[in-house]
C-alpha cells in the first residue's frame, strides 16, 4: 500500500463519509489535509486532517475511512503512522480526534484509537438528531406548546438582566458551559430566570439554515422542581415553528437531561455518541 496526500474528492466523502464531513472540508473554513492509502491506483482507505490557520501546531481528525473487505487488516493503523510523519513534519505537535459515531460504532473506535496511542479526553457526550416534524409529534411537546400562556415566563438572551447573566457565566464557567453573545444565539436561545438568579438555560444556534443546533442545557433544582426543561425547549423550537425541514441536533453531557429527553421521545436511529481523544506527536 502506498500513502499520499490527495486533494478533497466530494464524490468520494459523499459515498463514505457523509454530509457532517463534507460540509467542514468544503466550508472554506479549515486548511484541509487528506492523506490516502492506494492500491493498484485504487484509494483504499484514507484520513481527513482540519487545520485552523490560526493554530500553528495541531490539528484535528476529522474522519478515518477503509473499504469494507480491506477492514481490520491494519490499514488504518498503517495509515496513521503515515500520517503522524507527515504532519510532524509540517511541524504539527498535536491530533486531536473529535468524531461523532452511532454507538454500535463508538466503543469499537474508542478502543482502536486508543491502542494507536491517542488519550481519551471525553466519551460521555451524547449527540441526538431529530427532525423538527418528528418532535412536534410528540404528545408532551404539543401539551407544553398549548399551555405554555400558564408556564413560568422564558427568556430570550436579550431580556435578561447584564449582572444576573454575568454572575451566571462566571458560575458555570468551570464546568464547561459556555456560550457567545452572538446575534444567533441571542434569537434561539432561552433562560429560566427566578428570584434574581438563572435556573435554567438552553443554549441554541443556527449553523446552517436547515439545523438548530443545542449545544448546551443547565437545570439546577428550582429548574427541576418547575419542570423547565420542556418549556425552555419548546420556546426553542417555537423560534422555528413555520420552517421547512429543519433538523434539531441536541448535544447532552448530563446523563439526567439525557435520560429525560428519552422520556419524551424515543431514541433516534441516528443517536451518536462523541468520542475525544488527544496525541503528541514528536517533531521529525
Amino acid at each position: 500500500m502506498e500513502f499520499i496526500r490527495i486533494k478533497p474528492d466530494i464524490k468520494l466523502l459523499e459515498a463514505t463519509a457523509g454530509k457532517g464531513v463534507c460540509d467542514v472540508v468544503f466550508s472554506g473554513k479549515f486548511e484541509i489535509c487528506m492523506i490516502a492509502g492506494t492500491m493498484n491506483e485504487e484509494v483504499v482507505c484514507y484520513a481527513v486532517f482540519s487545520h485552523i490557520p490560526e493554530s500553528d501546531e495541531e490539528v484535528y481528525l476529522e474522519y478515518l475511512y477503509t473499504v469494507p473487505d480491506l477492514r481490520e487488516q491494519g490499514k488504518c493503523t498503517e495509515l496513521l503512522e503515515y500520517a503522524e510523519e507527515y504532519l510532524a513534519g509540517m511541524g504539527i505537535r498535536i491530533i486531536t480526534s473529535r468524531i461523532a459515531l452511532e454507538l454500535k460504532y463508538a466503543l469499537e473506535y474508542n478502543s482502536f484509537i486508543i491502542n494507536r496511542g491517542f488519550l481519551p479526553l471525553s466519551h460521555s457526550e451524547r449527540i441526538m438528531f431529530y427532525r423538527l416534524d418528528d418532535m412536534l409529534d410528540a404528545e408532551t411537546i404539543q401539551t407544553v406548546l398549548d399551555s405554555k400562556n400558564v408556564l413560568p415566563p422564558v427568556s430570550r438572551l436579550s431580556q435578561v438582566d447584564k449582572k444576573i447573566m454575568n454572575v451566571f457565566i462566571s458560575e458555570k464557567k468551570h464546568t464547561g458551559f459556555y456560550f457567545f453573545r452572538d446575534e444567533c444565539e441571542e434569537r434561539y436561545s432561552r433562560f429560566y430566570v427566578e428570584g434574581g438568579k438563572v435556573h435554567g438555560a438552553l443554549i441554541a444556534s443556527r449553523p446552517e439554515k436547515d439545523t438548530l443546533y443545542i449545544s448546551a442545557i443547565y437545570i439546577d433544582e428550582p429548574a427541576h422542581r418547575n419542570n423547565m426543561f420542556l418549556p425552555l425547549l419548546c420556546s426553542c423550537l417555537e423560534s422555528v415553528l413555520n420552517e421547512k425541514d429543519i433538523n434539531i441536533i441536541i448535544c447532552l453531557d448530563d446523563e439526567a437531561t439525557y435520560k429525560g429527553m428519552l422520556k419524551i421521545f424515543n431514541p433516534p436511529d441516528s443517536e451518536s455518541l462523541v468520542l475525544e481523544h488527544m496525541k503528541y506527536i514528536a517533531k521529525r
